[in-house]
């Protein structure tokens, strides 16, 4: 995977949409995130999307039909989740909707990521920093 791909993950905002609002970004400590999951009892969280596989744009109804079919798989594995968009700091990118997916753990998440070709995923535990997990098809 390229620099310009990693630095590209490191220069976005991981948000929810709607309430609770959380704002995350790679390396950085998150409160109010950190308070959530402790309030909740969740040990862990992944900010995941399906859209554009292998960071390769695809069409607004593939990235609808992926992120649905993603949806579907965190629904029936009984997982809690908040919608997100992941919003590049920058033009050179369009924000992809995504999940913010509460007590998962880091393998069964990059699992997840890869069945939807994903490149990356930022994982986290609570009172440690978020951390960009870079994927690998072996």
């Amino acid at each position: 995977m390229n620099e310009r791909l990693i630095r590209a993950y490191h220069e976005t905002t991981y948000a929810t949409i709607g309430t609770p609002k959380f704002e995350i970004r790679i390396g950085r400590e998150n409160p109010e995130l950190n308070d959530f999951l402790r309030f909740h009892g969740y040990a862990s969280w992944v900010f995941i999307t399906a859209e554009n596989p292998f960071s390769q744009p695809q069409s607004p109804k593939e990235n609808l039909r992926n992120n649905q079919d993603m949806l579907d798989c965190i629904r029936q594995q009984g997982f809690v989740y908040l919608n997100g968009l992941g919003r590049p700091d920058n033009d050179s990118w369009t924000a992809e909707k995504s999940f913010l997916v509460f007590d998962i753990g880091k393998d069964q998440a990059q699992s997840l990521a890869k069945c939807y070709r994903q490149n990356a995923i930022v994982f986290g535990r609570v009172d440690q920093l978020p951390e960009l997990i870079l994927l690998s098809y072996d």
